[in-house]
């Protein structure tokens, strides 16, 4: 492997994504935080009101960063986009060598294609578990093949290590696992007709090996199922439960367009501003596809089967498969296929390398997708992203939102643009906690939408003294245990539909023992559709802080995706008499100067 077939793919990943959106994604990264919070403070794994709910979808993650903030203390939130990043370029080189076992001399055009794919730099860069993912994947399907090729101790021990981090990785991967396993071995028993008598015992010796696998990674599932059921009280983390609808074919519609465009039909548009961008990405995706076939059919009608390719198809199947039936994810860019990404490049690498047999000619069909990859990315800055380019960036950290406090927060949460929107609000808030809490008070009760940056920190400020109700059913089980709750929908952003049934059967929440009437409500609002201020009434609160207005990235170039600054803060009414000092009725952040004009290039 050399060394400047991996510096290329990783400097253009490690370059576009500083330059373009150095803080990426959504601010669930803080919910996988605070659970390392807790985990390295308290010894335990905690939800923000110190129970023991699993509000973080990745416990590997969670594990990971707690041990290293526990050693360096770092803040955890440069940690995980550090770690983020590490991850994405430790996923490069694995790609390599995958590339390299399915097709020899695929391996750099694996890792290329992987560093310019425009889900795969985004999401390197958001600070979730995205990229680890990805890697735990790809060495996992490594580590299995090394086996399944070469058995022993070693390698079967590898392949344990790498199983178990998959298994603990993302939620679903377990799933995923016992799907894999049987499409691999579905397309090993279809051999039967076509393999030689040589070639159907090494056949029967790799059915044997995946049979050990199998086993070795059950027993690892359900260690982590029996681990989560004696620690949380629940098989899978509170967010699965939250989002855990029933089937039905919309549901499957809502996937396939997810998979094809790479975002939910009912949340952000599809990646590509312009027609070509669309195509730009459709290209590569039918390239693929035909690529995974073409060597799903070698490995059924083949001499000798390829256990990387075969794994590979099947794991590609089983993950994509997972994403139709469950209609993906909210955010934008793909998140969910970013996972499974760097193993679907791969095939793109395969057709490439098996269709054409010029040399020549290939490199420049490879350069043609590599640029056209590196224009998505652009056009995404420019049109999707929630972050802000690196230079408007540093002048926003420079100068902008000082008054509310800006100074104790992240480069990271004050460049991205979700995140950001919160630090005024968690000011007012961090004020009206505090006179409440200088009487008798022992706790102040939060109910809110945003379940992320903002009671990140008030939660290690207030630990245990203030306690959040989440109306999507993220971090906490009221809504999904509660009865008069029951009848919520459940989505892809959790429960929705509470806030109506607490104003339709008020005096039936109140009375359920499970519930505590909130003392101030926490609501964020999207595309300048608000509850009017008749409806906290009506709920018995007082709306004492309005926060409006456009978040810009300060590019006219790359004014990324629309952000507004949309929350409001109502207090319980028999509580205003506690508030000597309110917050400004109403606060437009673009107008107050808390955010820069979009006048930059």
């Amino acid at each position: 492997m050399s060394i400047a077939r991996l510096v290329v793919p990783a400097s253009f990943l490690l370059l576009t994504g500083l330059l373009l959106f150095p803080s990426a994604g959504r601010d669930d990264s803080h919910i996988i935080y605070w659970s390392a919070y807790t985990l390295s403070h308290f010894g335990e794994m905690l939800n923000y009101n110190g129970d023991r709910v699993e509000q973080s979808s990745s416990l590997l993650m969670v594990l990971l960063l707690a041990i290293v903030h526990g050693f360096s203390r770092i803040d955890l939130v440069v940690l995980g986009r550090g770690f983020s990043v590490l991850c994405a370029i430790a996923t490069l080189a694995a790609a390599y060598r995958l590339g390299e076992r399915i097709r020899p001399g695929a391996g750099f055009a694996t890792s290329l294609l992987c560093s310019s794919a425009v889900y795969f730099v985004y999401w390197a860069f958001g600070g979730l578990e995205s990229s680890l993912a990805s890697l735990t994947v790809v060495v996992m399907i490594l580590t299995w093949a090394s086996y399944l090729t070469v058995p022993g101790r070693q390698a079967l021990g590898l392949a344990t290590l790498a199983s178990g981090c998959v298994a603990l990785v993302r939620p679903e991967m377990p799933i995923v696992l016992l799907c894999m396993y049987l499409g691999a071995v579905a397309l090993l028993l279809t051999r039967r007709w076509t393999a030689t008598e040589d070639a159907a015992s090494e056949d029967r010796r790799m059915l044997v090996g995946l049979g050990v696998l199998a086993g070795m990674s059950a027993g690892l599932c359900l260690l982590v199922f029996g681990f989560r059921l004696i620690y949380f009280d629940s098989l899978f983390p509170q967010p699965v439960i939250a989002k855990s609808a029933e089937f039905s074919w919309q549901r499957v519609s809502n996937g396939f367009h997810y998979l094809i465009s790479g975002s939910h039909p009912e949340n952000i548009p599809a990646v590509g501003s312009y027609l070509l961008a669309g195509w730009f990405i459709t290209i590569p995706v039918v390239i693929g596809a035909l690529g995974a076939l073409r060597a799903g059919w070698q490995e059924v009608t083949g001499a000798r089967v390829n256990p990387y390719a075969l794994l590979s198809v099947a794991f590609l199947a089983a993950y994509f498969a997972f994403i139709v039936l469950t209609e993906g994810d909210w955010m934008e860019g793909g998140r969910m296929i970013s996972h499974a990404l760097p193993v679907a490049v791969a095939f793109v690498a395969y057709l490439l390398v098996t269709s054409i047999g010029s040399s020549g000619v290939r490199s420049v069909v490879l350069t043609l997708l590599f640029v056209s990859q590196a224009f998505v990315v652009v056009d995404f800055a420019a049109s999707r992203s929630v972050g802000m380019p690196l230079w408007t960036g540093i002048e926003q950290v420079e100068h902008y939102a000082l008054e509310y406090g800006a100074e104790d927060y992240t480069y990271f949460d004050r460049t991205n643009r979700d995140h950001l929107r919160n630090i005024p609000t968690l000011y007012q808030m961090d004020r009206i906690i505090a006179q409440l809490l200088e009487g008798d008070r022992e706790q102040v009760h939060i109910m809110a939408h945003q379940m992320g940056v903002m009671p990140y920190y008030l939660a290690q400020k207030y630990f245990k003294r203030v306690r959040f109700f989440d109306v999507n059913g993220l971090t906490d089980r009221v809504v999904t245990e509660a009865p008069v709750f029951a009848s919520a929908n459940r989505s892809i952003v959790g429960t929705r539909g509470v806030i109506v049934q607490f104003i339709q059967h008020r005096k039936e929440v109140e009375a359920d023992p499970s519930f505590v009437v909130p003392d101030v409500f926490v609501y964020q609002y999207y595309d300048n559709y608000r509850l009017p201020a008749a409806v906290f009434e009506q709920m018995g609160f007082v709306v004492v802080y309005d926060q409006t207005g456009e978040i810009s990235t300060g590019s006219r170039h790359f004014p990324g995706w629309e952000m507004w600054a949309n929350q409001l803060i109502a207090v319980r009414r028999d509580l205003m008499p506690e508030l000597s000092v309110l917050p400004p009725a109403r606060l437009d952040m673009l107008d107050a100067g808390i955010v820069q004009p979009g006048s930059a290039w």
